[in-house]
């Protein structure tokens, strides 16, 4: 369900959009990110949250494996907080890594548990922990794999690579 576009827009429809059930309280980390607002932002206005969707969010520990950067459930377990959500039908990513080959080529690759239930392109938005975006690479589905991947292209290519190093970083999934 995404906010309203146009007033009038509620607190109830941000808790509804942020998945908040019952009385819950509204984390104002979370309602900035889905303005689209820095962490350091000092204010949120019931305007920016018009007609705002909030993806799959999650953090990242980003670490070098081999000659891979990023998450792997085999190798950096509970490096990625969570790894399941609603937004995927609660499916768990099993890996989310950048990878080189031979030093030549790039590539990002997205890995589902099972199958999530869509074939959509997915946006991966890489943010420091401010919520300040670093990049982000648009990630498509392989029928032979099953499996979502960016197109593998030169080292250093910005359309194939999403981390770049270790680290811990925030993460948006977006279905396109």
């Amino acid at each position: 369900m995404t906010t309203p576009a146009a007033p009038p827009i509620s607190i109830q429809n941000i808790s509804a959009e942020l998945r908040i059930v019952g009385s819950g309280q509204l984390n104002y980390d979370h309602v900035k990110r889905l303005a689209g607002l820095s962490r350091l932002a000092t204010g949120v206005s019931l305007s920016q949250l018009l007609g705002k969707t909030r993806p799959y969010w999650a953090g990242v520990d980003a670490a070098v494996s081999g000659n891979s950067i990023g998450y792997s459930a085999s190798s950096l377990v509970g490096a990625l907080f969570p790894s399941t959500d609603v937004y995927f039908g609660n499916v768990q990513i099993r890996q989310l890594m950048t990878t080189t080959y031979g030093g030549a080529t790039v590539q990002t690759g997205l890995v589902f548990a099972s199958d999530p239930g869509f074939r959509n392109d997915v946006k991966a938005r890489l943010l420091d922990e401010d919520f300040g975006f670093i990049r982000e690479v648009t990630l498509t589905y392989s029928a032979s794999t099953g499996n979502w991947f960016t197109p593998e292209l030169a080292v250093g290519s910005a359309a194939a690579t999403l981390f770049t190093g270790a680290g811990s970083f925030e993460l948006d999934l977006i279905k396109l």
